[in-house]
């Protein structure tokens, strides 16, 4: 922050004021608009300028850091290339090697893959996972013998939407959560269809199970390690609704407890705790 910009956008903010104070004109010849688009042109100026001097000063000190400070000279390598330094050009998965672009995608899934399935570890109390396993089906039998399936209302369809966090990736399908938004009470009305048709017989589909998965180093270790990377999965935007409606039935007390936005936080405060 220079001195420059901290002026700039102090004239930006009192051009502001005064456009709002005199009724937010909209006719172009008007002072107080003119105004606002001057200070305003005129601080993304100062700060396009500030960033020219910034990247010329990084150039200066990169190519003196060179003949005379070596460390100096490869943090400020390391510093420019900036994401690009995370790239890699071979990956070890269990001591198999990966070394070209589709071989490392391939290992990633193989190293991903294998963290999903169950092993077999001879240190393990076989008698406890045993009475684990038991107990698990025991539980699964009640559920099913105790099952009375509860239709799923259209307003608990909206309650899951309106609380989907906007600005996300697409899942695999290419679905975000602006598309059910906008959707309307005709998309809503289709999702109930089918999650009712979902919890009546005790089934997920397995499209609605695959997920996008990138893997992030972990910032410790070799970086062509697989075993130095963990996984971030996009999940489909419908398993979301789904898992939405189980939450907010399991707890109510979450149920207008929403993302709250600055524009509309007062009409909602007197929702929070309708299901107390």
């Amino acid at each position: 922050m220079t001195p420059e910009i901290r002026q700039a956008i102090t004239d930006k903010k009192n051009a502001y004021y005064n456009w709002k104070q005199n009724n937010r004109p909209n006719d172009p010849n008007n002072q107080w608009l003119q105004k606002k688009k001057v200070t305003t042109c005129n601080l993304r100026k100062e700060c396009r300028l500030t960033l020219a001097k910034q990247q010329l000063e990084r150039k200066s000190e990169l190519i003196n850091a060179k003949s005379n400070n070596s460390n100096l000279f490869f943090k400020l390598i390391r510093r420019q290339r900036g994401r690009f330094g995370m790239h890699i050009d071979e990956l070890n998965v269990n001591g198999q090697k990966y070394n070209t672009e589709g071989g490392i995608l391939e290992g990633f899934r193989e190293h991903f893959a294998n963290l999903a399935k169950q092993s077999d570890n001879s240190q393990f109390d076989q008698a406890y996972i045993e009475q684990v396993d038991n107990e698990y089906a025991t539980i699964i039998d009640i559920c099913k013998h105790d099952f009375r399936h509860i239709p799923v209302e259209k307003q608990e369809i909206m309650n899951a939407i309106k609380s989907l966090n906007r600005n996300k990736s697409p899942d695999t399908y290419g679905v975000t959560a602006e598309n059910l938004i906008h959707g309307g009470e005709i998309l809503a009305s289709y999702l109930q269809t089918l999650l009712n048709s979902s919890f009546e017989f005790c089934f997920i589909p397995d499209v609605i199970k695959f997920g996008i998965l990138t893997p992030v180093f972990k910032n410790k270790g070799n970086k062509n390690d697989a075993k130095n990377y963990r996984g971030i999965t996009i999940t489909p935007t419908l398993s979301k609704i789904i898992e939405t409606v189980l939450k907010f039935r399991i707890n109510p007390k979450n149920l207008y407890v929403y993302k709250i936005h600055s524009s509309e936080a007062l009409p909602r405060m007197h929702l929070l705790y309708i299901a107390l």
